[in-house]
């Protein structure tokens, strides 16, 4: 059985960053995009998550799918518990 770690807040974090980068994003633009799609997040914010140092929500999940281009099952592939 594989322990979770206790200092990780999410498992998504690096995938988010990965996709943003691939798209040419800055913090700063995916946060406008975020917006626009009803999300209000801080760069701080958005950099906690790709950090794995803040808990994303579950409709924080869908508007990062959506800004991103990407699928819930692309989000979380290749992660590690």
């Amino acid at each position: 059985m594989s322990r979770i770690d206790s200092e990780r807040k999410n498992i998504c974090g690096e995938n988010i960053k990965r996709y943003r980068e691939e798209k040419g994003m800055s913090l700063e633009q995916c946060c406008v995009e975020l917006q626009k799609a009803g999300l209000s997040l801080s760069s701080k914010e958005l950099n906690q998550i790709e950090q794995e140092k803040r808990i994303v929500l579950d409709q924080e999940i869908i508007c990062f799918c959506k800004v991103l281009s990407i699928t819930i099952e692309q989000l979380f592939e290749n992660v590690s518990l």
